[in-house]
């Protein structure tokens, strides 16, 4: 799974269950995986305590820490692409369906 997150002003809790995912679940992350917040200017991840970890960049850090996140966190097998306007994405065919931003392989 690969998510655009567009920024909202809000802390965004994800994890296994999380309404933000809807359906789609990912199995390798915990329940309470990790928090994302954007604070006008850049997203900020902090790790929750989970299994598995949190890769922010390619890079894994410490549960508990707080790292800027410039282009991917990843959460189990789920990537998540913070970004504040989703009109480039959107100019290539990925398309808002049901609340989620979804590739041209994600959509149909």
């Amino acid at each position: 799974m690969a998510v655009a997150m567009p920024s909202s002003g809000e802390v965004l809790e994800l994890g296994r269950g999380a309404t933000a995912l809807g359906e789609v679940q990912d199995a390798k992350m915990s329940r309470r995986h990790a928090q994302v917040r954007f604070d006008g200017r850049s997203f900020w991840v902090t790790d929750l305590g989970s299994q598995n970890g949190t890769f922010v960049d390619g890079e894994a850090f410490p549960k508990g820490t707080v790292h800027e996140a410039r282009r991917v966190v990843r959460m189990g097998d789920s990537l998540f692409v913070p970004c504040q306007d989703l009109r480039p994405f959107q100019a290539e065919g990925v398309q808002l369906v049901e609340g989620f931003v979804r590739g041209p392989a994600m959509q149909g």
